[in-house]
């Protein structure tokens, strides 16, 4: 199970947000892991091709590093690997065009190093400065692919 935090953040016009979101991640986890969502394989190895991957998901994990993949693969959410995943999901455009694009990220605590990340994300998912503003809200778990 993941708890923690459901951060809602706008996606701006033209915006590729997977890309975006995976830059602004590396930006401050150079070892980071990525993994789909759905795919049962442990995520141990840090992505070394062309960044970011280009089979990305709208759903997936980034683990900070090769450390955090194998714990959270091994214990699920602890107090020692909290805040080391980020899962981010990334709905289908909607169908209401008046309606502003968000997705969501889920962190453990929004706080520190990964509030800086959440910072990042939201800067690279605006549209020419447009804001995004950020809503935190408290999420009782979601189940992780495993």
């Amino acid at each position: 199970m993941i708890g923690g935090t459901d951060v809602v953040l706008e996606i701006g016009a033209g915006v590729r947000a997977a890309d975006a979101i995976l830059r602004a991640v590396r930006r401050h986890w150079p070892r980071c892991v990525y993994q789909n969502a759905d795919d049962e394989s442990a995520p141990f190895t840090p992505f070394e091709g062309d960044w970011p991957p280009q089979d990305v998901d709208r759903e997936f994990f980034v683990y900070k590093d090769e450390e955090a993949a194998r714990s959270w693969d091994a214990d699920g959410a602890t107090p020692e690997n909290d805040n080391t995943m980020l899962y981010v999901i990334v709905p289908e455009k909607p169908a209401d065009r008046t309606t502003v694009p968000t997705l969501t990220v889920v962190c453990g605590e929004p706080s520190g190093e990964v509030k800086a990340i959440l910072d990042d994300i939201e800067s690279s998912l605006k549209e020419n400065g447009r804001t995004g503003n950020g809503a935190s809200i408290a999420s009782p778990g979601l189940g992780v692919c495993e």
